[in-house]
C-alpha cells in the first residue's frame, strides 16, 4: 500500500510541477545541442594495406604458394603494443610531450580486418584534430607495418637460406637422412620467390570523422534533464517533510 502510495506521490509531483519539469528538461536539450556544437572536429584518415608476403613454388610445375610473415589478426595483436612505436611515429601522430604519450598514440589507431575484399588485408583508421596529422600518423603506421614486416621476411628468407646450404653440406657428407627432393624443393623456392613489401591499395583518404548523432544526443540531454529536475523536486518533498516532523515535535 505504501509502495503505491509512493508512486502516486512521485505522479502527482510531476503533474503538479510539469511545466517547471519541461523547462529543465528543455535546458537538458538546450546544453546538449550546444555540447554538440562546440564538439571538436575530429578527423579521419583511412586506408587499406595488403600485408607483406613471399610468392614462389617448392616444386617446379606446383601453383605459386604465397607466404606471410603474419595473418591480420596478429599483426593487430601486434599494432596495439604501445612499446612497438619510437617517438618519431609519436610525434607525427602529435602525442609527444607524454610519458604516455604512446599510449595515447594507440586510443588514435583502429585496426581491423575489412569485411571483405582482398585476402590478408586490413583497414587503418587513424583519428587526429588536425587534417594533416591524422594523414602523417597514418602514412607512419604504415610505413612501420612494412619495415616491420620486411624484416620478418629478410629473416625468412634468411632462414631459408641457412638450411639450404646446411642440408647441402650434409648430403655432401653422405648423411642417408638427407632428401635430394627436399634440398632441390629448397634451391627451387629461393630461385623463384618473389619478396612484397606490404602495399597501400587505396590512397591514404581524409574526411571529417563521424560526430555524435543530435538525433541521439539531445533527447537523451532532455531526458536526463527531466531526471534530474525530478530528483530535486523529491528532494525538496522529502527536506519538507523531514523539517516539519521536526516542527511538530
Amino acid at each position: 500500500m505504501n509502495e503505491k502510495k509512493s508512486i502516486f506521490d512521485v505522479f502527482n509531483l510531476f503533474i503538479k510541477n510539469k511545466w517547471l519539469l519541461g523547462g529543465i528538461s528543455l535546458l537538458g536539450a538546450i546544453a546538449s545541442a550546444l555540447y554538440l556544437q562546440n564538439f571538436p572536429k575530429t578527423y579521419e584518415a583511412k586506408a587499406y594495406i595488403q600485408l607483406s608476403h613471399i610468392d614462389g613454388v617448392a616444386t617446379p610445375g606446383l601453383a605459386i604458394t604465397s607466404i606471410y610473415p603474419e595473418i591480420p589478426s596478429m599483426l593487430i595483436y601486434r599494432i596495439k603494443t604501445a612499446g612497438l612505436y619510437d617517438l618519431r611515429d609519436q610525434n607525427f601522430c602529435g602525442a609527444e610531450g607524454d610519458d604516455r604519450s604512446a599510449r595515447k598514440l594507440l586510443q588514435k589507431i583502429d585496426l581491423r580486418v575489412p569485411v571483405s575484399g582482398e585476402p590478408n588485408t586490413v583497414e587503418l583508421k587513424v583519428r587526429a584534430d588536425n587534417a594533416q596529422v591524422a594523414g602523417e600518423c597514418a602514412e607512419s603506421i604504415f610505413n612501420l607495418i612494412k619495415s616491420s614486416e620486411s624484416k620478418m621476411l629478410k629473416e625468412y628468407l634468411s632462414l631459408v637460406n641457412e638450411k639450404y646450404v646446411n642440408e647441402q653440406l650434409r648430403l655432401a657428407h653422405a648423411d642417408i637422412h638427407v632428401s635430394r627432393e627436399s634440398i632441390s624443393g629448397l634451391g627451387d623456392f629461393l630461385k623463384s620467390s618473389k619478396r612484397y613489401d606490404a602495399v597501400l591499395l587505396t590512397p591514404i583518404y581524409i574526411g571529417e570523422a563521424v560526430r555524435p548523432s543530435p538525433l541521439k544526443i539531445i533527447p537523451a540531454g532532455a531526458i536526463a534533464g527531466l531526471m534530474f529536475g525530478l530528483f530535486l523536486l523529491l528532494l525538496k518533498e522529502a527536506f519538507s517533510k523531514f523539517r516539519g516532523s521536526n516542527n511538530a515535535q
